[in-house]
């Protein structure tokens, strides 16, 4: 079965209001948690501007404008929003919920996390001040593939003397 212009536009609609209030109820989340009045201002702006879009995606009569609007804003992302789905649905998650254990299990594993984060943005602001100072100096810096994270790095090259 094809689908039809007009139901590829309903679906959509709806997919892209479906996020515009998401974003809604997200920014109104944080404005109410808000210490500064910048903050909420950002927010506000923010749930404007999804307000405003909600309407205007409804009325948007060409598909073209639609689709490229889509795959913007959603095309390419399903994974993470899959994701979502797969994350709340966590079998574990009724025990960390339902036990004492299993919330003392919870909190542990958050712990460990969060310091596992504030080590990596350490250890990340400590290697973008080695960078600085380096080109500060002159030196050379090189990416590097890391078989062992698997990543690209950044390396501080030493110059030598040519023989």
């Amino acid at each position: 079965m094809k689908l039809t212009k007009k139901k590829e536009r309903e679906y959509i609609i709806k997919m892209l209001q479906s996020i515009l209030k998401a974003n809604v109820e997200i920014m109104e989340f944080y404005k109410a948690i808000a210490k500064d009045r910048k903050s909420k201002n950002i927010c506000e702006k923010s749930i404007r501007q999804s307000k405003l879009g909600m309407s205007t995606v409804s009325q948007i009569k060409h598909i073209e404008i639609l689709r490229s609007l889509f795959n913007k804003i959603v095309s390419g992302k399903e994974q993470y929003f899959a994701m979502v789905g797969a994350m709340c649905s966590y079998d574990k998650i009724s025990v960390w919920d339902n036990t004492k254990t299993g919330f003392q299990e919870f909190l542990k594993l958050e712990y460990e996390e969060q310091k596992l984060r504030e080590k990596e943005t350490k250890e990340r602001q400590d290697q973008q001040e080695l960078i600085r100072q380096a080109q500060e100096q002159g030196k050379n810096i090189e990416m590097v593939y890391d078989p062992n994270t698997k990543k690209v790095k950044p390396v501080i090259v030493e110059e030598k003397p040519n023989a």
